[in-house]
């Protein structure tokens, strides 16, 4: 990711909640990057990403059919896969170039659980902050613009 030129972010139903908060991070420093939550609109970023681009999937099943179509656009397109699943055998994950697994069980649960998204902003956490590590020269100071304006919200 740290040599991407594009990161599109992506997930369905609460899973693109997780997939938001990614972009907003990446955003805030003025990196290049894209998320929608309409279908048709993931189809065209996704298909726009080209073979620079990293495309990050979001799914605890790793099987929601939409994000799976949007996810093969991408790779059409020559971008790099990068799933968030907890099913490292899932559709998702055999699709994708980089598993990032959570480990959530839920055996006894059904639905949508605040754990599954817990663990997923952990992993986005951490792909942020190892993408400043490496590349925190080249944004610095749009996290310093960022800050100042955003002061401006606070009393």
């Amino acid at each position: 990711m740290s040599s991407a030129r594009a990161i599109m972010f992506c997930g369905v139903g609460n899973a693109a909640v997780v997939a938001q908060e990614a972009y907003l991070r990446w955003l805030r420093i003025g990196f290049p990057v894209s998320f929608a939550a309409d279908h048709d609109v993931q189809l065209v970023l996704a298909s726009q990403l080209g073979p620079k681009g990293v495309f990050v999937g979001v799914s605890h099943t790793g099987k929601t059919r939409s994000l799976l179509t949007v996810a093969k656009s991408g790779k059409d397109a020559g971008a790099h896969l990068v799933a968030i699943t907890n099913f490292p055998s899932s559709e998702l994950a055999r699709l994708a170039d980089y598993v990032l697994q959570t480990a959530v069980f839920t055996a006894y649960l059904s639905g949508e659980i605040m754990s599954k998204r817990l663990a997923e902003l952990c992993i986005v956490e951490s792909l942020f902050i190892n993408f400043l590590i490496r590349r925190k020269a080249l944004y610095a100071a749009n996290i310093a613009t960022s800050d100042n304006v955003l002061k401006s919200n606070k009393l």
